[in-house]
Order: structure tokens, then C-alpha cells, then sequence
């Protein structure tokens, strides 16, 4: 994986299919609405670190995922950068609590939601065993 200082390393833990992104940014639009969220949106969740400046992606990948490892558990997880994201079309936002939890911003149109290309990311970069 490519990544440079002040990216955000973003790591998406199984799964990633089409059928569950769309299932999770279903679930996560009805808790906006549930919540009284102004203008709810569809997201998948996610989680971020920024890249250091001294640029040491597999030190940065490993810190990431031992804080991950605080909240969820997971047998694999993509990996990816929020440069990479962005440059495909996809925002993400910080989305805290939990701390380093981010929204991949999917948009208030499922219908229009690249699901394709968000499972396209995922499985173009970096799959790693979350241990």
C-alpha cells in the first residue's frame, strides 16, 4: 500500500462485500434518523490513523489496529488510505466516539451509492489478518 505522511491510514474490518456495505449503511442511516440526526446520511463505519512524518506505514498500520482491537474484533481488515478513497469519490469524516472512528460518507441517495467501487478500494489495497 501506498501512503505518505499526513494520510490517514483507514482500516474497514471484515466485511466488505456490496451486500454488506449496503446492509451497514442501511443500518447506519436508520440510527441517524432514530437519533433525530438534522440530515441523516449513509456510511460505513471505519477507522483512522494519520500517517506520521516520518512515514512508517506498517508502525502506523500495527498502532491502528491495537487501538481497533479496544472496541471491535475482526478476523481480517482492509486497508487503505483516505487519499485513496477521496480520489475514487468517497468523503470521510470523523465520526468519534469511539476515538479514530471515521464515516465513509456515502451520500442521502442509497440508490446513487457507489457500493461497486467502495468494494473496489477495499480489495485493490491492503488485506490483513486482524490479530
Amino acid at each position: 500500500m501506498e501512503a505518505q505522511p499526513g494520510d490517514l491510514i483507514v482500516a474497514r474490518l471484515w466485511r466488505w462485500d456490496v451486500e454488506r456495505l449496503r446492509l451497514d449503511a442501511e443500518t447506519d442511516y436508520r440510527e441517524r434518523v432514530r437519533l433525530g440526526q438534522r440530515d441523516p446520511y449513509y456510511s460505513i463505519s471505519a477507522w483512522a490513523l494519520r500517517l506520521p512524518s516520518e512515514g512508517d506505514v506498517e508502525a502506523t498500520v500495527e498502532a491502528l489496529f491495537v487501538h481497533i482491537r479496544n472496541f471491535r474484533t475482526a478476523r481480517w481488515a482492509a486497508v487503505t488510505t483516505d487519499r485513496r478513497l477521496r480520489s475514487k469519490g468517497f468523503d470521510i469524516s470523523i465520526s468519534e466516539p469511539p476515538p479514530k472512528h471515521y464515516d465513509v460518507v456515502l451520500g442521502r441517495d442509497l440508490a446513487a451509492a457507489d457500493f461497486d467501487g467502495l468494494e473496489a478500494v477495499f480489495n485493490e489495497d491492503d488485506r490483513r489478518r486482524f490479530r
